[in-house]
């Protein structure tokens, strides 16, 4: 912020000056001369000798106040998108924070209904793992994937949101995902639903985005 102020400062002292240049030069240029070879009666009419000599301050000046018009108009803009990703973030965290599909639930359905459905008995009937189940928790999974994304995009209090982030992750979900991946054999699993997989890849890989550990990588 330091240089964006000193900056400003150089661009006010530049219009200043052009300012002054351009209001002292036809009152100089209209005084007597003082030597014979200032004289500016050959020159034309001396409002378009003026005019001449005023007009490229007075284009300069407007050159740079376009360019800080602009230059603030990014800025607004930038800010005003941060604003936007701020209040999305903020949604989600709140949403985080409540378990909003009640994970710890669901995954401790899943691996009942895994320790039900994987049994060597081939005259037991099959039991499946609802598809539900899988799908509300790949997609609190990716809701923390797309905060992590849009928390990154920020230029301030990042460092802040994602360490909120990452404590929300540990306090509420990582315990549950990661016994759920270490409690299942990954091939049997399949046999009992083949979307067990998937759930598996996004739970490692939320856990290499907070730097958690992966048992079952080892």
């Amino acid at each position: 912020m330091k240089i964006f102020d000193v900056t400003k400062n150089k661009f006010l002292y530049l219009i200043f000056g052009f300012l002054i240049i351009s209001i002292a030069t036809p009152f100089l240029f209209t005084l007597p001369a003082p030597f014979e070879w200032m004289v500016l009666t050959g020159a034309g009419d001396i409002g378009d000798t003026i005019g001449g000599i005023t007009s490229p301050f007075l284009g300069a000046i407007s050159a740079i106040l376009i360019f800080c018009a602009f230059k603030e108009q990014v800025k607004a803009n930038r800010l005003l998108m941060e604003q936007q990703q701020f209040q999305l973030i903020q949604f989600d965290l709140q949403k985080l924070e409540t378990d909003f599909f009640d994970i710890s639930q669901n995954i401790n359905n899943i691996i009942k209904i895994y320790n039900e459905g994987h049994n060597p008995d081939p005259y037991q009937p099959k039991i499946e793992v609802d598809n539900v189940l899988i799908t509300k928790t790949i997609y609190t999974l990716i809701v923390f994937r797309q905060s992590v994304e849009l928390i990154n995009k920020l230029q301030t209090n990042k460092d802040f949101l994602l360490s909120k982030l990452k404590t929300l992750y540990i306090v509420y979900y990582y315990d549950g995902l990661f016994n759920f991946i270490n409690g299942i054999q990954i091939q049997e699993a399949v046999k009992v639903n083949d979307r067990i997989i998937t759930l598996v890849d996004k739970i490692k890989e939320i856990n290499n985005v907070f730097g958690m550990s992966n048992k079952n990588e080892e």
